[in-house]
């Protein structure tokens, strides 16, 4: 997938230039011809404020460069914004809904009525003297998502980050297991966060290495990441195998923010059950060695995180790790050579009669982007964001619903590199499947209605799973192998029987 930069007169990306260029006015490119406008009198007009929504979103989340921005939960921000803009009567309501929606996190993007001339830009974004500031802006190599893949987002001036917390900083240790195959293990340890923003998160893992090669067990706690700021004590469960070399455990933080351990506890107990029983480690509790240094007995994840002994309110005695990273910045060299430059701003359509003014490079001074002075805190919002509780919501709730179509559609909408030889018109598709994901009541319903997406793309990369609707299964059969040769050593049923 090509580099990516929001040029201003369009966002259909070039993969020969890197850049993106201006969107061809009739040449049968499927964003080049966007669906009717709808009736605002009519019972969709939901649907349009959705639809303005959902364009603004992509743009400010993808391509304008505030920090405030950049921290910003936007799955919860998504749920959050289909609530808010569902019930607006008129473009008047929507903008204002909108303006308190971006405000606090991208002061300097302005609304205004399509049909009137475009505001001017703040002068915050061009300030007469620049002595001590950086330039700030995205750069996009396809969509950095998790730590997978050559593709890769960042912005100038900031750490290189994926866009969905990608980069990780763990510490490590690890025991001997001969001395407890067989045995079910067990890690605890307590953890707390100072995190905000989508992906940026704590997590505890647990493996077991085997002599054999094979793998062993492992978890890292991906599917009940901790976000939580008051000290918590959370586990992980597992089996060390009968042919185990070595116990590997420890925890990271994913992503941006700061993430703190204290009172880890390693314990094993025979596999029919009974007492746990503490194995010992080394600095479990980092008392050992003084605050501000590197923790005795632990190794840390050579890249570009900080690891050090925290002195303050710790759950045991006076000390703890912290983890975050190291505030060093992958400077001006970015990506690739083109980027925005300063002032540079770029003008899109709504649709409800409303455009957006979205700056492309932001000016920072000592780590923040610059803001106007009437600009409002993000903070509120943030807390708001916190209350969604995303892990509580299901398919049943129609705003999740809604919010997945906007993020899933922007996705492709920005970073999909074959819309020049796709025929198909996403614009309409954005509507279509917002309609069929306001009338869905379940789960299964709303998959079909996210596969039923991807279709027009006529893409076999793209796809959409559920944990209830997984196609994987395996044969009732046991196999071994037997000189040098794989057979089918018993049947499923057969074992059964003998059990």
């Amino acid at each position: 997938m090509p580099g990516v930069a929001l040029d201003p007169t369009g966002d259909t990306p070039d993969e020969q230039s890197g850049r993106t260029v201006p969107e061809p006015e009739a040449s049968g490119n499927a964003r080049s011809e966007p669906s009717p406008p709808l009736d605002a009198s009519r019972p969709d007009r939901k649907l349009q404020n959705l639809r303005a929504f959902a364009r603004l979103y992509g743009y400010v989340r993808y391509f304008h460069p505030s920090d405030a921005a950049a921290e910003t939960d936007w799955d919860a921000f998504a749920v959050h914004g289909a609530r808010q803009v569902a019930d607006d009567e008129g473009p008047a309501d929507l903008r204002a809904t909108l303006d308190s929606l971006f405000a606090p996190i991208a002061p300097t993007v302005q609304l205004y009525k399509t049909d009137g001339q475009p505001p001017a830009p703040p002068d915050v974004l061009t300030p007469a003297d620049t002595t001590g500031l950086n330039l700030v802006a995205w750069q996009h190599e396809g969509l950095g998502l998790a730590d997978r893949g050559p593709y890769e987002s960042a912005r100038l001036h900031r750490r290189s980050e994926s866009s969905d917390g990608g980069d990780f900083g763990t510490v490590t240790q690890s025991v001997d297991a001969a001395p407890h195959r067989g045995k079910q293990v067990r890690l605890r340890a307590a953890v707390r966060t100072d995190v905000k923003g989508t992906g940026n998160q704590a997590q505890l893992w647990l493996r077991v290495d085997r002599a054999s090669g094979k793998d062993g067990f492992f978890a890292n706690m991906r599917d009940r990441p901790i976000t939580e700021p008051d000290w918590a004590r959370y586990q992980i469960t597992g089996t060390v195998a009968e042919d185990a070399s070595r116990i590997l455990f420890g925890g990271f933080l994913r992503g941006r923010g700061t993430a703190h351990f204290d009172a880890f506890r390693l314990q094993v107990r025979d596999s029919s059950g009974g007492t746990w029983t503490d194995v010992s480690l080394e600095n479990a509790g980092f008392e050992t060695g003084a605050a501000g240094e590197s923790p005795t007995g632990w190794r840390g994840r050579p890249n570009s995180y900080a690891f050090q002994t925290t002195q303050g309110d710790a759950v045991e005695a006076q000390h703890f790790l912290s983890i975050a990273p190291t505030e060093t910045t992958p400077g001006p060299a970015g990506l690739f050579p083109a980027r925005p430059t300063a002032g540079e701003t770029a003008t899109r359509s709504l649709g409800r009669g409303l455009s957006a003014q979205i700056p492309l490079a932001l000016y920072s001074r000592e780590g923040q982007t610059l803001r106007p002075d009437d600009a409002p805190s993000p903070d509120r919002l943030h807390n708001t964001l916190d209350a969604v509780q995303m892990g509580k919501l299901s398919a049943a709730d129609e705003a999740l619903r809604l919010a997945d179509v906007l993020i899933a559609w922007n996705v492709f909408q920005h970073f999909y590199p074959y819309f020049e030889v796709v025929d198909t018109n996403w614009d309409q598709v954005l509507t279509r499947t917002l309609q069929r994901a306001e009338a869905d009541t379940s789960s299964r319903d709303f998959l079909r209605t996210l596969r039923r997406m991807l279709v027009p793309l006529k893409d076999g990369h793209g796809g959409v799973s559920h944990p209830a609707d997984s196609l994987t299964a395996g044969l009732p059969l046991q196999f071994d192998r037997v000189e040098g040769n794989v057979v089918v050593a018993d049947t499923a049923a057969s074992a059964a029987a003998q059990s």
